[in-house]
């Protein structure tokens, strides 16, 4: 009923609904008009948002004659005519929702919260504390550091059960609170050498070369530039400055001196089970362009920057590698051999 009284109080109001009806008359006339099928003729269509009362085949009753009609009805609901509590605020503050009723108004026996992180989601009810004129309710646990939609229902215990609630419009139009701001990436520090660098990276495999299992795959090739053969137990590949620790390699995988280890960068972990299944990160590069980083992480605890590439936009056939210079460029690809980069 509180959202049938909205509807009497905001839109039964024949100087605020008639321009919206002539726009939609507007819109739809000439349509009307071609219509063959339509159960009453043109001029009634035109005649429609007048008093009339009378209705046939030929004559509708007009729009307007409906619209007083259904506000005299409206009017005389006792239910509407009930004294409801009124809201004067509903505020979301550090750590709580507080909603403060007018002094003198119809007070009530219950006042819940409804709140959602997602918009288009249920709404979930939570009963809200009574101090003076001012209700309050902390944030759910499980809503905290998110966005939060919300609005507050005021109910009665009198003999219709009369409710408000603020805002008027609720879950269709609710209150929300301040996108949180994301947390500052914090920059890796970069390790004082490393014997393994990213050497040759491509986003758009169309028909390059297969993995194991025969899928065009996107892959990310490591180099050793050392004479020693090194262990990568302890080392990270990730393509998220905030999450550097994403795929972390088999315990025992080693890459020779001087050789090379294509990581395929599918998302399919499970790919790389089974002996001879090759390795697959656990996730997948984005052909626009993006950042690959290879980590190490220390007895201390530390987690180091070993490597990182930044790449644009790929083409098919077409991988970025590392040239002579060190720089990172398009070239033909070369998986599991030294790059010829500018080529």
């Amino acid at each position: 009923m509180a959202h049938v009284r909205t509807i009497h109080q905001q839109w039964i109001d024949w100087k605020k609904v008639s321009p919206i009806i002539d726009d939609y008359r507007d819109l739809i006339g000439s349509e009307v008009k071609k219509d063959t099928r339509k159960l009453t003729s043109f001029q009634a269509y035109q005649d429609g948002i007048g008093m009339g009362e009378e209705s046939n085949r030929e004559v509708s009753p007009g729009l307007k004659a409906f619209f007083k009609g259904r506000k005299s009805y409206l009017d005389k609901v006792p239910e509407l005519k009930q004294a409801f509590p009124e809201f004067d605020s509903v505020e979301a503050k550090s750590q709580e929702i507080v909603a403060k009723l007018k002094s003198k108004t119809t007070q009530p026996d219950e006042v819940y919260l409804y709140w959602a992180t997602d918009r288009l989601a249920k709404y979930k009810r939570t009963e809200m504390l009574k101090d003076g004129d001012v209700y309050s309710v902390g944030i759910p646990a499980d809503a905290k550091g998110k966005q939060i939609f919300y609005y507050v229902e005021a109910r009665t215990n009198d003999k219709y059960l009369t409710t408000s609630f603020y805002p008027a419009t609720a879950e269709s139009k609710p209150l929300y609170t301040k996108k949180p701001a994301k947390a500052a990436v914090k920059p890796l520090a970069k390790a004082s050498s490393t014997d393994v660098v990213i050497n040759e990276i491509m986003a758009f495999n169309k028909d390059t070369i297969a993995d194991p299992q025969g899928q065009f795959d996107d892959w990310i090739e490591l180099a050793n530039i050392s004479g020693k053969d090194v262990d990568l137990s302890e080392v990270y590949l990730s393509d998220s400055m905030a999450k550097p620790q994403k795929f972390q390699f088999p315990k025992g995988t080693k890459i020779k001196a001087g050789g090379f280890l294509i990581v395929w960068a599918d998302g399919d972990v499970d790919d790389g089970a089974n002996a001879g299944g090759g390795i697959h990160a656990d996730f997948k590069l984005s052909k626009k362009g993006e950042s690959v980083l290879l980590v190490k992480s220390y007895s201390d605890g530390s987690v180091k920057l070993l490597d990182s590439v930044e790449f644009g936009a790929q083409t098919t056939g077409r991988s970025f590698g590392l040239n002579a210079a060190g720089e990172i460029e398009l070239q033909t690809p070369t998986p599991g051999k030294a790059n010829s980069a500018g080529n």
